[in-house]
């Protein structure tokens, strides 16, 4: 599985969780990659670059963070097509 394939996976199947689970589509949406993108930068930010070539991290950013905001998209739309509508009866109207 090559790296953008396993950061859309991951992204993915914590926002159908965080979906699931929480129920904040917000959440699940902005959340998620930004927290997969500081799972995955956060050795190439803080290590130095090594043979003497430009360090990779800023155009990884743009990268990890794409397609991880495309994989939290997929993973909240699964999680709002599999998950019930709640819809309220009207078979019983309210008593006064």
């Amino acid at each position: 599985m090559s790296p953008l394939a396993g950061i859309l996976m991951g992204s993915a199947i914590l926002s159908f969780f965080v979906q699931i689970i929480g129920r904040r589509l917000l959440l699940s949406l902005l959340a998620t990659p930004v927290v997969v993108s500081v799972f995955v930068l956060y050795p190439g930010m803080t290590q130095p670059a090594r043979g003497g070539g430009a360090a990779m991290w800023p155009i990884a950013i743009v990268f990890v963070a794409g397609s991880a905001a495309l994989g939290a998209s997929i993973g909240t739309l699964c999680a709002k097509l599999l998950s019930p509508v709640k819809t309220e009866s009207a078979a019983e109207p309210e008593q006064k």
